[in-house]
């Protein structure tokens, strides 16, 4: 058996309910985001048992750090309709 008081806070690994309150996300959306590939965050599987390293997560969240006043990225136009509402005057007949 392994020595667990030897390792750092970054070696632990942490089960999804313990990476969402770090990342301060609900543990369903941390659940989501695996599934679906919605991110890349790195996560270990052992077993039936998912979890995530301290390093990894602070390395997500520096990846994914934004600078306040940092020009975002123009959201292409999708494709939706929109609509210009013009007012109209009904001619009405005697």
């Amino acid at each position: 058996m392994s020595d667990t008081k030897n390792l750092s806070k970054d070696d632990k690994l942490l089960t999804t309910e313990s990476a969402a309150a770090f990342l301060v996300i609900p543990a369903a959306t941390l659940t989501k985001w695996r599934s679906t590939g919605a991110y890349n965050l790195p996560y270990v599987k052992i077993g039936h048992a998912v979890r995530y390293r301290r390093q990894d997560l602070d390395r997500w969240l520096d990846a994914h750090l934004r600078e306040t006043g940092r020009p975002t990225a123009k959201r292409p136009d999708d494709g939706r309709l929109r609509h210009n509402r013009q007012k109209t005057e009904i001619e009405l007949q005697p």
